[in-house]
């Protein structure tokens, strides 16, 4: 009877686990959504969180950027989060193993900052922000991005440039 009420809970937890998970996915290919599969990256991210709230509607969330979005142009929605748990992880599928020179950035997705294209992040009390295999371009204008009391801020694998210097970060 014990042992059955310790499965019982090892089930529950685990339940609960995949409960609080979110993956989603970036197809260049279609013009709507499809089930977990988005146009844009900035759908995808408005799909996990509530704008009047600005919570995430889960824990954990990973929106993977398919291989056919090399060459385009991303954008964020103006997010801005504040959490008390969770992270979001955003990763293209199928990066580069290492990144030497700046004409490697074209073998990633593109995500442009900018307040012009309402393009702005401003994260706070999030577990996590895990960023793997784009390539972020900054404009140069009044855009605030920042991350506040995070936990953990990674990025991987990635390229960086602004409009006023740029440059690669590898």
């Amino acid at each position: 009877m014990k042992v059955s009420r310790q499965l019982l809970m090892v089930n529950f937890s685990l339940l609960l686990h995949l409960a609080t998970t979110l993956d989603l996915f970036v197809d260049s290919t279609i013009t709507q959504q499809n089930g977990n599969d988005y146009p844009t990256l900035k759908e995808a991210v408005q799909a996990l969180y509530n704008p009047t709230t600005n919570i995430l509607l889960e824990n954990n969330n990973t929106i993977t950027l398919k291989s056919n979005t090399i060459g385009t142009t991303q954008l964020l929605p103006k997010l801005n989060l504040n959490q008390a748990q969770g992270g979001i992880s955003i990763i293209f599928e199928n990066p580069p193993s290492e990144l030497t020179a700046l004409s490697d950035c074209a073998l990633l997705p593109t995500l442009t900052v900018s307040s012009a294209s309402n393009s702005v992040f401003s994260m706070t009390n999030l577990d996590y922000f895990f960023l793997q295999g784009v390539h972020i371009q900054i404009k140069a204008d009044s855009a605030s991005q920042r991350f506040v009391s995070m936990r953990n801020v990674t990025f991987d694998r990635f390229c960086m440039t602004s409009t006023k210097r740029p440059e690669l970060f590898v």
